[in-house]
């Protein structure tokens, strides 16, 4: 099954964010699927996890150890932060070396059942959240289950349970967010926000706001003074969303939200707060509150023309507007509060998920760098690489980017209220598709909210009775 998959940008925001993204489809995803069974350890045998029958978390008595590490940062910001957290890692546990090998996203997602089911393969790799591939790992056996890691090291009480819920699926791969763990995430998260202008939002008296309601009312000040409210594109459909999922966290309870996604079959679509959110964003179209001629404006183009002052305000992922010197200044990063009940929550997820391949001969090791990745070490060196660090509120952080900032103190907030929303098109491994098609669409004035929530939830029907 091809997975909306993560969804969270790196240091290159276009590049990662958009082939995050991108689903396999047709005949590339049907050739994905039958490499996967082709490969699999245990075919279609269920029986099982894949779980060490012991565990150890002394690392000092493992003699030399060499691991071999795929991931999906070959350049950047989060290039030099792994290359950090590697060396930080092996300073402190001088017998074990971690030899690291970077693809680009797409790349390494696209081959990285094959080369978990090899001999030869990665110890350590970075693993697409969502069905297709993380899912697919799991119920093939590629991949080790972490429970007994977990309660050794105690990640259950350190990461928020949102998160972790991410990287548990059924052994039998038919349900997500429960079951064994997979992967763990890293001490580095990304959420759905609003970026603001601060010179716009100041020359019009207008104070950052903490509502919805606040937003709207300085939302129709800006354009009654003649200027763009929310810079927002739609040609990029996926991208687009980002606005829709945000809003739907604001209308939604996290419990329904995440239930739809995880598969509970008694909360249906229209509990989820998805129409009251579509309604919103067909309502702020109608008052001509985005960016003229939006239907053909690209993302990248609209990031841009956003950090040049065309907007007060983006819904866009923490990390993707990366204001640089003096613009750091310029611009603010926000969430807003839950229409009802007043809590903040945030659509987001972990930098990455990380797995250990059932073929490694040193897992014990590897588990430990999985540990080390959750450290506050992993975190300041987040920092200090200019990405927003997760699980630790007292980091030392850069007195120059007011920005960056903002977008930490988000992430704290998520962080300490286990406040993180799964991404809403996790629920199938079509629904991206689906609601992207149905926003363009809306927008076009050619179908209705209404529309999107029953496409929605027949999406899903079909998902579940595929099995």
């Amino acid at each position: 099954m091809a997975s909306a998959g993560s969804t969270h940008p790196g240091s290159e925001p276009r590049a990662v964010h958009l082939s995050r993204r991108q689903l396999l489809t047709g005949a590339a995803a049907s050739a994905a699927l039958a490499a996967v069974a082709a490969c699999a350890p245990g075919g279609n045998d269920n029986s099982g996890a894949n779980a060490p029958s012991t565990v150890s978390t002394d690392l000092t008595k493992l003699g030399n150890v060499h691991l071999k590490m795929l991931d999906f940062w070959p350049s950047g910001a989060e290039n030099d932060w792994m290359n950090s957290v590697v060396k930080q890692f092996h300073a402190k546990y001088p017998n074990i070396t971690i030899t690291r090998t970077s693809q680009d996203w797409g790349d390494l997602n696209s081959t990285l059942n094959l080369r978990l089911a090899d001999n030869g393969g990665p110890d350590i790799a970075t693993a697409n959240q969502g069905w297709q591939a993380l899912g697919t790992y799991a119920k093939g056996h590629l991949v080790v289950d972490l429970s007994k890691y977990a309660d050794a090291y105690k990640w259950k009480g350190r990461v928020p349970e949102s998160l972790l819920r991410q990287q548990e699926f059924s052994s039998d791969g038919k349900q997500m967010g429960t079951g064994a763990l997979y992967a763990v995430p890293v001490a580095s998260s990304s959420i759905i926000g609003i970026n603001y202008n601060k010179k716009i939002l100041s020359s019009l008296g207008i104070q950052v706001p903490t509502t919805l309601a606040e937003f709207e009312a300085a939302c129709a000040q800006i354009k009654a003074a003649g200027q763009v409210p929310i810079n927002f594109e739609s040609l990029d459909a996926g991208p687009a969303t980002a606005l829709l999922w945000d809003l739907q966290a604001m209308y939604g309870t996290k419990q329904n939200v995440a239930g739809f996604v995880y598969g509970d079959s008694s909360i249906s679509v229209g509990n989820t707060g998805l129409l009251d959110a579509a309604q919103k964003v067909k309502q702020w179209a109608d008052n001509g509150w985005f960016t003229p001629n939006y239907a053909g404006i690209a993302y990248q183009d609209s990031v841009d023309s956003f950090k040049k002052g065309k907007g007060a305000f983006q819904f866009n992922y923490s990390g993707t507007l990366s204001p640089t010197g003096t613009e750091q200044n310029d611009f603010g990063f926000t969430l807003l509060k839950q229409v009802n009940g007043g809590s903040t929550v945030g659509v987001g997820s972990s930098r990455a998920a990380v797995v250990i391949s059932a073929k490694s001969a040193h897992p014990d090791a590897a588990a430990g760098f999985l540990d080390f990745l959750l450290s506050r070490q992993t975190a300041q060196a987040a920092v200090d690489n200019n990405l927003t660090p997760a699980f630790y509120p007292d980091l030392t952080m850069p007195t120059n980017r007011p920005e960056f900032a903002e977008e930490v103190k988000a992430v704290q907030t998520m962080d300490a209220d286990d406040g993180y929303v799964p991404y809403f098109d996790w629920t199938t491994n079509t629904l991206l598709d689906t609601v992207s098609r149905q926003l363009q669409t809306m927008l076009a004035g050619k179908t209705t909210p209404q529309n999107m929530l029953d496409a929605a939830q027949a999406d899903r029907q079909k998902f579940a009775s595929a099995g």
